[in-house]
């Protein structure tokens, strides 16, 4: 919620540090092949992009697209 404050303020260098976190979070957290990290992905790329950043920001969305087109494996923990 801090980043997209600071993104709804237009301090999109502000809110880059915590979209980063929330990344690696669930990068630790999820699965490689879990689409929910292409949200993740994708806010970092919209954040870039505010910032006028343009190659940083598709760097991004290509990651959160290319996230979006693996299929997700069932959560192991979901089925017990």
């Amino acid at each position: 919620f801090i980043a997209r404050a600071y993104y709804n303020q237009n301090r999109y260098a502000e809110s880059l540090p915590y979209y980063q976190k929330t990344l690696s979070i669930e990068q630790s957290s999820l699965t490689e092949d879990d689409p929910s990290m292409a949200t993740a992905y994708h806010n970092l790329a919209t954040a870039y992009f505010g910032m006028r950043q343009y190659g940083e920001a598709l760097k991004y969305s290509m990651k959160s697209v290319e996230q979006c087109r693996k299929p997700a494996k069932p959560n192991q923990s979901s089925l017990k």
